[in-house]
């Protein structure tokens, strides 16, 4: 049996597409890691939550983290337009 050809399911299949990341997905979850920990690991939630096609609400949950993310950046900035949304 060839492992190497096997296409992992559920959160391994997620957790393998991590490693695929984007420049623009790295260079986010970088500052997000020297910003705070908590907030990256929110967003590598949504990531891997995206990624799980066994979820059937995959993309609710991954918007649900992204929206965390996006509200903590506005804190951050100090854009008071998004502030509580």
């Amino acid at each position: 049996m060839n492992v190497a050809a096997e296409q992992p399911d559920g959160p391994t299949r997620a957790l393998h597409e991590l490693t695929a990341l984007k420049s623009a997905q790295l260079a986010l979850l970088g500052v997000l890691i020297e910003k705070s920990s908590a907030v990256a690991t929110m967003y590598v939630g949504a990531l891997m939550a995206r990624a799980d096609d066994s979820n059937p609400d995959r993309l609710s949950q991954a918007c649900h983290s992204l929206r965390d993310v996006e509200g903590r950046i506005h804190l951050w900035t100090g854009d008071p337009s998004r502030a509580g949304d």
